[in-house]
């Protein structure tokens, strides 16, 4: 599903109509480049390269919420995302997704009224995504500095461990390491913290069942510091394919617990 960059009463009757619509909301939702001419609409081709643009897990893209007043839209015998790289915070995320026989419906999204062009069929498809572990441990590291860095606590470094939990899921094990200043001492630590990383339907990756773990003074600190922190962790979004699937649904879902870390899947409304 894309939001459209589109203020007519009427939605986009042409191909040139229709690419506008699509990079005026890439350009207000994503970072993109100005100068970027991120679509191409052919009476067969749907694509979109997103390659350099940036997303704020502070601030992710608005997902739409379309109504019921479905209208047919556009057919393309094929459609290609891609952005090698898109960046997430501070991760470099690769996405190639591809697929056949796409149908799209054109909808109002029920909170601002905005036109989305939403995926109404696809014969089938695959998306595959992937993300260094250097990447992944910079930006999980990244927002454990931001919780701490309000409250005096130093975090030197982040080791991390991932490894399959499941179809969708890999379990995080990493090792924070620093120091608390308290007057003229400046305590170390080196504490663990547990995880899992899953991935939904719209292929949005969250974090659940975060834990600090260790024992002591400073262990019992960093818990009280850090717990709100991490709860707000896993509420945030990341976003993998930089808009949802819609209806498609993913099968044979697969997560390659290596580095780069890949999720692959298959999808389709068929």
């Amino acid at each position: 599903m894309f939001h459209l960059d589109h203020d007519n009463d009427q939605p986009p009757a042409t191909n040139d109509q229709l690419r506008d619509a699509i990079l005026g909301s890439l350009r207000n939702e994503l970072t993109l480049d100005p100068r970027h001419n991120a679509v191409n609409v052919t009476d067969d081709l749907l694509k979109v390269t997103v390659t350099d643009a940036r997303v704020s897990t502070d601030v992710p893209p608005k997902r739409p919420r379309p109504g019921d007043t479905r209208t047919p839209g556009p057919h393309f015998d094929n459609l290609l995302v891609e952005g090698r790289p898109i960046k997430v915070d501070t991760a470099d995320v690769e996405l190639a997704l591809t697929a056949n026989g796409v149908s799209f419906d054109f909808d109002k999204d029920t909170d601002d009224g905005r036109w989305l062009l939403m995926l109404g069929s696809v014969r089938d498809g695959d998306v595959d995504v992937s993300i260094a572990l250097a990447d992944l441990r910079a930006l999980i590291g990244t927002k454990v500095k931001q919780g701490a860095d309000g409250h005096g606590v130093v975090i030197e470094g982040i080791d991390l461990d991932i490894a399959s939990h499941g179809p969708r899921s890999v379990r995080l094990d990493a090792t924070i390491n620093g120091h608390k200043p308290m007057g003229f001492m400046k305590p170390a630590f080196s504490v663990g913290l547990t995880g899992n990383l899953e991935v939904d339907g719209d292929l949005v990756a969250r974090l659940s069942g975060l834990q600090l773990n260790g024992d002591g003074l400073v262990m019992k600190l960093l818990t009280g510091l850090l717990g709100d922190k991490l709860k707000e962790l896993e509420k945030k979004r990341f976003p993998l394919a930089a808009f949802p699937l819609g209806t498609a649904k993913l099968r044979d879902v697969a997560i390659d617990a290596t580095d780069p870390i890949r999720v692959t899947a298959k999808f389709g409304t068929d």
